[in-house]
């Protein structure tokens, strides 16, 4: 039982910092689509943070709901409510 506990918490901690590194592709895209030249690095840093530590919490959701389906939607989730969220945002500039 403590090894596998051991290898869930090695799974999830490798996997998030994946998840996390992902993410530099996809905000260097934003910030270049928006147009911001300045604090592209410590945007990304904080991206990637960020996103390795939602990869824990999905990490642990999907090593306590023993399937995929629950980090998946919750996953899905987060994703729609960042582009809520961000058209809102875009109305309220307009």
């Amino acid at each position: 039982l403590v090894a596998a506990r051991r290898r869930d918490r090695a799974a999830i901690a490798m996997s998030s910092a994946v998840f996390g590194l992902w993410h530099v592709g996809p905000t260097l895209a934003a910030l270049r689509i928006n147009g911001v030249q300045t604090g592209r690095l410590r945007s990304c840093a904080a991206a990637v943070v960020a996103s390795a530590g939602a990869g824990v919490a999905l990490g642990a959701l999907r090593s306590k709901a023993g399937h995929l389906a629950a980090p998946w939607l919750a996953h899905c989730a987060g994703n729609v409510t960042a582009l809520v969220v961000a058209a809102v945002w875009q109305r309220r500039r307009a």
